[in-house]
């Protein structure tokens, strides 16, 4: 289970059968993004009897046996950027700042810097 936090199978049933192999996922996950679903798929963490490359629409059929591979948390290292700033008001207990639309208030998903 090297690289991997966790491995899940699911077997699909046939009352599964006709959905879409994210939704599908999605419905089992219940508390994950289906992005994070659609990332895996894409990224070869999914496998539908042993097929590694399955696409995010693929129809179940019933009957599938599916491998889900959990990576291992990605750890970022978040560092303070010294960045022009235009500080409207400032005290003791608040600042108000005038920011450009293009400054990041805080690190996301594809957006870490800036």
């Amino acid at each position: 289970m090297e690289g991997f936090k966790d491995i899940i199978e699911v077997k699909v049933s046939q009352d599964d059968r006709g959905k879409r192999l994210d939704a599908f996922l999605s419905e089992f996950f219940e508390n994950t993004t289906r992005n994070y679903i659609q990332k895996l798929i894409d990224n070869q963490n999914v496998t539908v009897d042993g097929k590694e490359k399955v696409k995010n629409g693929s129809k179940l059929k019933g009957n599938e046996f599916i491998i889900i591979r959990i990576p291992e948390d990605e750890i970022l290292e978040v560092l303070p950027e010294d960045l022009p700033i235009d500080i409207v008001y400032e005290d003791k207990d608040m600042v108000i700042i005038n920011k450009d639309p293009g400054v990041i208030v805080h690190p996301a998903q594809g957006f870490y810097t800036g």
